[in-house]
């Protein structure tokens, strides 16, 4: 039978797991002929060799195709609806097609820390347009500061500098 060698093949010691052993041991399930029964210790095989493969996915050791993740997918979809497993071994099925989901690849593991990531983001994102803001009227006030300083009364005009600024009418001169 097909998915008995498939079953062999994939699950060989010290294996890294493709997206190729799983999109073969997919397809062997999924195109299953309707004659073939599966004994229960195919059953078990093909149950176990799921399980490696979950424990794989989740310690990292398996191949870095981004495809791996989806045929993964595939393939515990598949696997979750067959007749022939148990109500605890479908149970457990699910149970890692649901943590699957809940991270897809490039994402964290946390989704709190996630969500909390982009809620700074954006708050350090604000902070960053009011800084510039700051900064252009900083720069405003600094060239006005430069046009005052570099500017110079005319002579004759000051206040109380050389030549006493006086000006005018006194002494008795004109008659």
């Amino acid at each position: 039978m097909y998915l008995k060698k498939v079953i062999q093949e994939v699950s060989t010691e010290n294996k890294a797991f493709t997206a190729e052993d799983l999109y073969r041991l997919n397809e062997a399930i999924f195109n299953l002929p309707e004659e073939d029964t599966i004994d229960e210790n195919t059953t078990e095989s093909l149950f176990k060799c799921v399980q490696k493969i979950k424990k794989a996915f989740q310690n990292g050791k398996c191949n870095s195709d981004q495809n791996f993740y989806y045929d993964y997918i595939g393939l515990l979809a598949t696997m979750q609806n067959q007749h022939f497993f148990n109500q605890r071994q479908t149970k457990a099925i699910q149970d890692w097609l649901s943590d699957a989901l809940k991270t897809p690849p490039g994402e964290n593991k946390d989704s709190k820390s996630a969500s909390s990531s982009s809620k700074d983001i954006s708050r350090l994102e604000s902070e960053n347009a009011k800084l510039h803001k700051e900064i252009e009227q900083l720069r405003e006030l600094t060239a006005a500061v430069q046009v005052l300083q570099a500017f110079k009364l005319p002579k004759g005009l000051g206040g109380g500098g050389e030549g006493g600024g006086g000006g005018g009418g006194g002494g008795g001169d004109g008659g």
